[in-house]
């Protein structure tokens, strides 16, 4: 029996490997030496592991990003448990430079572990090994979780859900009911996404196992049923309060529902060659979505419909106990799928319950929930083909043969998709240039183009080179970035940090806590950055230039003598601007339009300069310029004001711009707030939007506004001028809209 079992394990493996390289041989060999993923996701998913298993100093706070504050390793997408692990593992063995080629080993050998316990399930259906293998390992070549590889490695774990469902298998079989909740408490600690799906599927999966044994009626049974699925998610939050002191994340990320699975996504090959066949002839049926598709495969759609029609005709069938547990498991990730799907959420008379809907908004990517259903779905299906291999019939294999041939021609398709998306990623990591230098005297890294994006407020533009590049020289240099690329760091942090590289107006409290210290300025010489930021550059030293970076060495404390820089030439040219004596200026030969809005009347709670400022609903359309403002003079102007950002969401709030010519569109353009920031003075960002007309007859409107949710958005000082033109506003130092420190010695009249 033991040899039997041996040679049962050993072709299981041989299959896998055999079908790997016949799916993914080339592209396997890509993976082991770049980023599997090239877009910024890839990057910095990588880079939070390296760096954490290599240079942080606690499990539990990553220090790579986000000078000087670090991060909580749950908001990296960093695989805490997996980088806990390497990371212990590093000491004893130096592993950490040879990530690049060990990441996609592992999960490979994580499909592998998938495979093999969904194997270990049909074994107990009583059909041949050989079906069990080659439908085990079909299933898993075709796991929406490979294209999870595209940059979400902690995502792409296929060893998870199979797990899950083999622990389910064992409380069916044995009552062995703890592994429900360590099982996701664990994964939780890959990814949070684990954590939820898998504990809905425990509570869901338990009830209907209480209805199966009769148990409706004791109080201990419905006890477990509530604790096992409830235990994980305690614990796991319990552990995060205790570990993350940050108060003021996000707690609402956009995308919830834009993110969500379609039922075409589903069920229909939408990117497989025979999809074209269902989207060409039934309407409006391609509704692909937004993050990728989650087909389950023909031949779990197939034989899982064979399945339940032969649940209900076959008493053989039903007393069949693997059976039974495949359909109570199918059964049981339904509420998954539809949770994937934004339901009930997507329907107009529940529409409001999202509001309610309280943990579970932080879940933006819900279409991935639909991994659950997956496996669900193609284990009972091979469930079925099983139970009729067992009669040994002709006609048995031959429909098994078919089903089969239709599960790995669909792999095949699938995983040439996969290949083609997962083979031009960076072997910046694998051909790291930057470990030679000696960056010992430096304290952190300031990338300029600056990225930062996390907070769901500041979104800098899309700057992928310096971005991979950075967090290479960050890695091999061991120096932490003052950038961030992570998921709903905390606002004030995000203020603080992105204040270092706007318009030095005020002094930073920041620098003075690291003014001693000396930063590794990264600039991409081939970007044209802000005049403001080559300042900052013609304030460092150069050190050496390399692979077409140019790096400088930044004495911290320059962030704030610029302040003392910028506050001198303000006063400089006080006299020589002009000044806006009114509240409210619209002077039509100059350009300029001034308004304040008179906003003190307004004595709202909050106001950049004075007692008042104009608060709106941002679901409504507010007018920054109202249609009809002409300009006869085409030169370059800039619209500015200030934005109260210190409210979650604020600065995401849109900029709808339109020139038009005798009601002709000319131009249209939809910004978020956050694109033009160019300063910040505490929780109060200056909004700087340039625009130039295209013709000397052209009519401008500006609005702001979003849709979505009610919310309230406050802004003061609204400044309309040309970009040539220097103005002030009597009272505190102010140049052109710039407020500088409100000391006595810089109000002018």
């Amino acid at each position: 029996m033991r040899s039997k079992t041996s040679i049962t394990n050993a072709a299981f493996i041989v299959v896998f490997v055999t079908t790997a390289i016949l799916f993914h041989g080339r592209a396997l060999l890509k993976w082991t030496s770049q980023l599997m993923g090239e877009s910024e996701d890839g990057a910095k998913n990588f880079f939070t592991l390296a760096f954490h298993i290599e240079h942080s100093d606690s499990f539990w706070w990553f220090d790579g990003m986000n000078y000087p504050f670090g991060e909580h390793v749950m908001y990296t997408d960093n695989q805490p448990l997996l980088a806990a692990f390497l990371k212990i593992l590093n000491w004893v063995f130096p592993i950490a430079d040879n990530l690049s080629f060990l990441l996609p080993i592992i999960l490979l050998l994580s499909f592998l572990g998938g495979a093999y316990f969904l194997f270990k399930i049909l074994q107990t259906a009583g059909g041949p090994d050989w079906f069990s293998i080659l439908a085990s390992i079909g299933i898993i070549f075709l796991s929406p979780q490979w294209m999870r590889l595209k940059g979400h490695y902690s995502l792409a774990h296929g060893i998870i859900i199979p797990l899950m469902l083999f622990a389910a298998w064992k409380f069916y079989s044995t009552k062995s009911k703890w592994w429900l909740a360590i099982i996701p408490l664990l994964a939780g600690f890959i990814h949070p996404y684990f954590l939820v799906m898998l504990s809905l599927f425990a509570g869901v999966y338990l009830v209907l196992m209480l209805v199966k044994n009769g148990q409706l009626l004791k109080f201990k049974a419905w006890l477990y049923a509530v604790l096992i699925p409830a235990i994980p998610l305690i614990v796991f939050q319990g552990l995060m309060w205790m570990t993350d002191t940050v108060g003021d994340r996000p707690d609402v990320p956009y995308g919830y529902l834009f993110y969500r699975a379609t039922l075409s996504s589903v069920f229909i090959p939408l990117d497989l060659p025979h999809g074209a066949f269902f989207y060409k002839n039934i309407e409006g049926i391609y509704q692909p979505a937004q993050e990728g598709n989650f087909y389950v495969g023909g031949f779990g759609i197939i034989c899982s419909l064979l399945g339940l029609v032969a649940w209900f005709l076959s008493k053989k069938m039903r007393s069949s106990n693997t059976f039974t547990f495949a359909l109570i498991a199918l059964i049981a990730s339904l509420p998954v799928l539809f949770l994937a799907l934004g339901l009930p959420f997507t329907h107009w008379r529940f529409e409001h319950l999202l509001e309610e809907a309280g943990p579970l908004r932080q879940f933006r990517g819900i279409g991935r929930f639909t991994f659950v259903f997956f496996y669900a779905l193609n284990l009972f299906a091979a469930v079925t083909i099983s139970h009729y291999l067992k009669t040994k019939s002709k006609a048995a294999i031959t429909a098994s043969l078919f089903a089969l041939l239709i599960l790995f021609s669909e792999g095949a398709y699938f995983s040439r998709e996969v290949n083609e998306l997962t083979q031009d990623g960076s072997d910046q990591f694998a051909n790291n240039v930057w470990r030679d230098p000696d960056f010992s005297s430096f304290s952190a890294i300031l990338p300029l183009p600056f990225y930062h994006t996390g907070s769901e407020n500041f979104r800098t533009v899309e700057t992928l080179p310096i971005m991979t590049s950075s967090m290479s020289l960050s890695f091999a240099s061991g120096l932490p970035l003052v950038s961030v690329q992570m998921s709903r760091t905390s606002l004030s942090q995000s203020l603080q940090t992105v204040s270092l590289v706007g318009e030095r107006l005020v002094s930073s409290e920041i620098i003075h806590q690291h003014e001693n210290e000396h930063w590794l300025l990264m600039i991409d010489p081939n970007i044209e950055l802000p005049y403001h930021q080559t300042k900052l550059v013609a304030s460092a030293t150069f050190v050496f230039e390399q692979d077409g970076y140019q790096l400088f060495d930044l004495h911290a404390k320059t962030l704030n003598d610029l302040v003392e820089m910028n506050t001198d030439f303000a006063k400089s040219m006080t006299d020589s601007s002009f000044r806006l004596n009114n509240p409210i200026t619209f002077i039509s030969d100059k350009y300029i339009y001034f308004n304040s809005l008179d906003l003190d009347s307004l004595k709202t709670n909050r106001a950049f300069n004075g007692i008042g400022a104009k608060e709106f609903d941002r679901m409504n359309w507010f007018p920054l310029l109202p249609r009809g403002t002409y300009i006869d003079s085409i030169q370059r102007y800039e619209l500015s004001f200030w934005v109260y950002a210190g409210d979650q969401h604020a600065v995401n709030t849109q900029i709808w711009f339109w020139e038009r010519k005798n009601d002709e569109e000319l131009l249209f353009e939809a910004t978020e707030i956050g694109d033009h920031i160019t300063a910040i003075i505490g929780k109060w960002a200056l909004v700087s939007y340039p625009l130039t007309p295209q013709t000397n007859q052209s009519d401008f409107e500006v609005l702001l506004h979003r849709d979505g949710p009610s919310m309230k958005v406050l802004i003061d000082e609204i400044l309309f001028k040309p970009s040539n033109l220097n103005v002030h506003k009597p009272g505190i130092l102010n140049l052109n809209n710039r407020y500088y420190q409100p000391i006595e010695s810089t109000v002018v009249k």
